[in-house]
């Protein structure tokens, strides 16, 4: 992305970022909702009987607080680093760090640890926004605010599909696997209704070859 940004500048740039931007924007909610919809099987899964049900609140929001961050980090500063705008990038992150400190002197008091990872999940999110606003101006993303919203649709289905799946045949592993397959069909319709990531735009193209190669 660094040499396609030197050699041809901001549009070079941005066709260099679009597999990257594919990969983001259909794996961070696929990941993500998977994590926050298998949470209570994971927590009986690999956790002992006597934190399974604190570890299963707190899954959501520390994989949410994990995607939005590589989120931010691995694709969004990218911005900042092309147009050498790192004082904008550390701005940011100084707010980040404000908010989350301001927050857990709120939250944990009361909250304990579920108001530590809210106030992460908080504060990284505020990054984020700031991040997309900010970082879009300089014209290398691919990414649409379209696709943010693409993004959070297809993390709800895949949360709600995992967790709603009606499965029930007594062996966790199998259970975890087959919710988690649910919730993949669920993210792939509306992954595929949106077009998030160009995915109906590849799928048709797919099957246009085959078409193709059948004749």
């Amino acid at each position: 992305i660094t040499l396609a940004c030197e050699s041809g500048g901001t549009l070079a740039a941005r066709a260099a970022m679009l597999p990257l931007s594919r990969a983001m924007v259909t794996g961070m909610p696929l990941i993500v909702g998977g994590f926050i919809g298998l949470a209570p099987d994971i927590s009986r899964l690999v956790l002992g009987a006597a934190i399974q049900d604190e570890a299963a609140g707190l899954i959501p929001w520390i994989a949410l607080a994990i995607g939005v961050g590589c989120f931010r980090s691995y694709f969004l500063d990218i911005a900042f680093q092309l147009a050498k705008a790192t004082r904008v990038q550390l701005g940011i992150t100084t707010v980040m760090a404000g908010s989350n400190l301001a927050l857990n002197l709120v939250l944990i008091p009361t909250f304990g640890v579920r108001g530590a990872v809210v106030s992460t999940v908080a504060a990284y999110l505020l990054g984020t926004l700031m991040s997309w606003l900010l970082g879009r101006r300089l014209g290398v993303y691919p990414t649409s605010s379209g696709d943010l919203l693409g993004m959070v649709l297809a993390l709800v289905a895949m949360a709600l599909g995992s967790a709603l799946a009606p499965v029930a045949s007594g062996h966790a592993v199998l259970d975890l696997f087959l919710r988690a397959a649910m919730g993949g069909v669920a993210f792939s319709v509306v992954a595929i209704a949106v077009d998030l990531g160009d995915a109906r735009s590849l799928l048709t193209q797919c099957l246009r070859v085959r078409r193709r190669s059948a004749i």
